[in-house]
């Protein structure tokens, strides 16, 4: 005699150990020397992909080639790590962020710097 399944039964599955960093939301809106338009955000994940809860894992972000203001490091809570205030300044071009915690694989994205508002008229006379 085998034995029925019930249907109805929940059964309840627990991240695994941290592993990797994944991007939850990506960097955009890119003008110089502004905040981005769009934070990023990132998700401390198991081997498999779950989004470890319980992790505070400080993630950080970081450039090369452009300076990368505001804070760069997000700490995360409930296993995701949003970052607040970040921007680029220097020449407009395609750039690379990394995103690194110890321990975990990093993730990382590439995101265009524009110009940003005009700051200075200036008149040349003839």
């Amino acid at each position: 005699m085998s034995a029925a399944i019930n249907p109805s039964t929940v059964m309840g599955a627990t991240a695994g150990a941290a592993n990797k960093l994944a991007l939850t939301t990506s960097a955009a809106g890119a003008a110089n020397d502004v905040s981005f338009t769009t934070q990023p955000v990132v998700t401390i994940q198991d081997v498999s992909g779950n989004t470890v809860a319980n992790s505070t894992a400080s993630v950080t972000a970081s450039t090369t080639g452009v300076t990368l203001g505001g804070t760069s490091v997000a700490n995360a809570q409930s296993g995701v790590a949003t970052f607040a205030n970040l921007k680029l300044t220097g020449a407009t071009a395609s750039y690379t962020i990394t995103y690194s915690a110890t321990g975990l694989v990093a993730t990382s994205q590439s995101i265009t710097l524009n110009a940003g508002a005009a700051s200075k008229l200036t008149l040349i006379q003839n």
